[in-house]
C-alpha cells in the first residue's frame, strides 16, 4: 500500500518521472473535514512510498498529472523464454502491420491476438514460425490504440499501437 486512504475513492496519478503520486485524501482544518489531493515520494521500486505525504491542494479531488513524452512499460511477461526486441512498423498503421524478430522464424505455432483498448478480443491470428517477419492486416480495424497479444510456448509479450 502507497498510502492507505478509506474515506475517499480515488485513484493515483504518477508524476512524469515517477518520483511521486496525486490521489485524493480527506485534511483537517480549523473548520472541519475537507477534501484534500495529496502527494507522496515513491521509493526507488517505484511501489512502495517514501517519507510522509503532504498535501498538495485543499478542497480538491482527482488529481491527475497530465505530460508530454514517451514511457517505456514492460511488454514482456511472465513465462517469455526469447531474447530479442519485436518491432514493429509503421506505428501508427493504415492498413498492415509488419512485425519483425528473430525469433518469429523459430518453428511454432504463434498466436497474435488483437485488442481493443477497451479490452475486447477483435481478431485472433496464427502464424507458424518460417520467417522474421510477420504481416498482419489491420485494415478492418476502426481508428484507435489497440493491443497485441503475442502468445505461443516460447514468446508471451504485449505490444501497443495506433491504427490511422
Amino acid at each position: 500500500t502507497i498510502y492507505e486512504n478509506t474515506t475517499t475513492p480515488g485513484y493515483p496519478s504518477f508524476s512524469r518521472s515517477d518520483e511521486r503520486i496525486i490521489f485524493n485524501a480527506k485534511g483537517e482544518t480549523q473548520s472541519g473535514i475537507i477534501d484534500v489531493l495529496g502527494t507522496i515520494d515513491l521509493a526507488d521500486d517505484k511501489i512502495n512510498s517514501q517519507g510522509n505525504a503532504s498535501v498538495f491542494f485543499q478542497n480538491a479531488v482527482w488529481g491527475e498529472w497530465f505530460s508530454n513524452g514517451e514511457r517505456t512499460l514492460v511488454n514482456i511477461l511472465e513465462g517469455d523464454q526469447e531474447t530479442g526486441e519485436l518491432t514493429y512498423y509503421p506505428n501508427p498503421a493504415e492498413s498492415e502491420l509488419f512485425l519483425e524478430a528473430d525469433w518469429l522464424a523459430n518453428p511454432g505455432d504463434l498466436q497474435i491476438d488483437v485488442i481493443s483498448i477497451d479490452g475486447k478480443l477483435v481478431s485472433k491470428n496464427r502464424f507458424g514460425g518460417n520467417s522474421r517477419q510477420i504481416r498482419l492486416d489491420v485494415q478492418h480495424l476502426e481508428t484507435g490504440v489497440y493491443l497485441l497479444k503475442l502468445k505461443s510456448k516460447s514468446v508471451h509479450r504485449v505490444y501497443q499501437f495506433v491504427k490511422h
